[in-house]
């Protein structure tokens, strides 16, 4: 089925939830949020042959709350569809629904769990010399997690965590069917145990936190299966100060192990966010990080990926926001041994048309370097949005 009638379908079903919503106000009160942006990109391959091409974005996300004698359980439901004007093997496709309850067991222990759901149909392409082929492939991701935060002295709290995802990944489809079918992804499972110790005093919170966890990488011929362990030990503050700037810092290690070969490798990890107000309208904000990448699929082991941005706005009125921002991102390969290179530029503009409506338009520029193939990809994405609240 193609894209445009699932967009068609969205759309109509959207269309229905806010009726529903719009009934029901008094009784529940689900929020509802769409957006609808139209893109016109340089490089809509994203690869070293720049082909330009329009595309249309659609996103919406339901949520309803429901109290209950202990806590609230949260209800949620999401998709975001993705269609091309001329290349449209490239259209994506991703549904979700989650399911997330807390529940206030006494005045110093709070429990929380959460179940969620989600398929993914992303298109791609295979390219050979100046032939391009198509592909698709789709994935389910089944996630659960549960936690439990206990107030263990005055104004310092424990949060244990554990949380664990399986992954399935279909057959890859070719373009009209011009090649077979062909398991391409393996399957992934993922496990993760957690510990937390945050204590807060005022504006100033500092704490420290230990995780343990292992991705499993089953079989795909010719490559056996891949388990991999990863550690990490950290300390993390924050500090809110008088005039509404924010700082907050997390820094310690990571460890990665692979115990069937033997190898084990620990890094620093670091990461540094802040945000100032400004004189005039101003203002700033930055972001500096240190560490693994274990969720992407670039390479077999993990990526380490160091990345710096910063952002500066001006709130020319209540309802105008003007920014532009810059990062620089290198990513090293592990396995494969490549390093990656990520430089990006954008200006934006955003306009608060009332309390449910906004619109934004944005220029993004950015150029990719990937230093094992000796590949330069440049891409300038335009794009108009539209964001309604119901």
């Amino acid at each position: 089925m193609r894209l445009i009638r699932s967009i068609t379908i969205a759309s109509a079903a959207l269309g229905l939830m806010t009726v529903d919503a719009s009934a029901g106000e008094n009784a529940a009160s689900p929020k509802l949020t769409f957006t609808l942006a139209r893109h016109h990109t340089t490089n809509a391959l994203d690869g070293p042959l720049a082909l330009a091409d329009w595309y249309t974005e659609l996103r919406g996300a339901l949520e309803h709350t429901v109290d209950h004698n202990f806590g609230s359980t949260k209800l949620t439901a999401d998709m975001e569809l993705r269609r091309f004007d001329t290349y449209d093997f490239e259209d994506d496709a991703t549904f979700g629904i989650g399911a997330e309850t807390t529940a206030r067991v006494s005045d110093t222990l709070e429990l929380r769990g959460s179940l969620s759901v989600r398929t993914f149909s992303d298109g791609d392409d295979m390219a050979v010399e100046d032939f391009i082929l198509g592909t698709r492939t789709r994935k389910t991701v089944l996630a659960g997690a549960v936690q439990a935060g206990r107030l263990v002295a005055p104004d310092t709290v424990l949060l244990l965590e554990a949380a664990g995802a399986r992954e399935f990944a279909g057959r890859t489809h070719f373009q009209d069917d011009l090649l077979l079918p062909a398991a391409l992804d393996p399957d992934r499972d993922r496990l993760r145990l957690g510990a937390t110790l945050t204590r807060t005093n005022g504006p100033v919170s500092y704490g420290a936190s230990v995780t343990t966890g292992l991705r499993r990488t089953h079989a795909l011929e010719p490559l056996p299966e891949l388990l991999l362990l990863e550690h990490a030990v950290k300390l993390h503050g924050a500090h809110t100060f008088e005039n509404k700037a924010s700082i907050s810092a997390a820094l310690g290690f990571e460890m990665l192990q692979l115990p069937d070969n033997g190898f084990s490798e620990i890094r620093p990890a670091l990461e540094v966010t802040g945000a100032s107000p400004l004189p005039a309208g101003f203002s700033l904000r930055g972001k500096l990080r240190t560490g693994y990448d274990t969720m992407s699929t670039d390479d077999p082991v993990a990526v380490w990926v160091r990345r710096a941005e910063a952002e500066l706005g001006y709130q020319a009125t209540p309802s105008i926001l003007f920014s532009t921002g810059i990062f620089d991102e290198r990513r090293d390969n592990l396995a494969i041994g490549n390093r990656e290179m990520l430089y990006g530029l954008y200006g934006e503009a955003a306009w608060q048309a009332n309390e449910n409506l906004n619109l934004v338009l944005r220029v993004d520029l950015k150029r990719h370097r990937i230093t094992l193939y000796d590949i330069e990809k440049r891409t300038v994405d335009v794009q108009l949005a539209a964001t309604r609240k119901l």
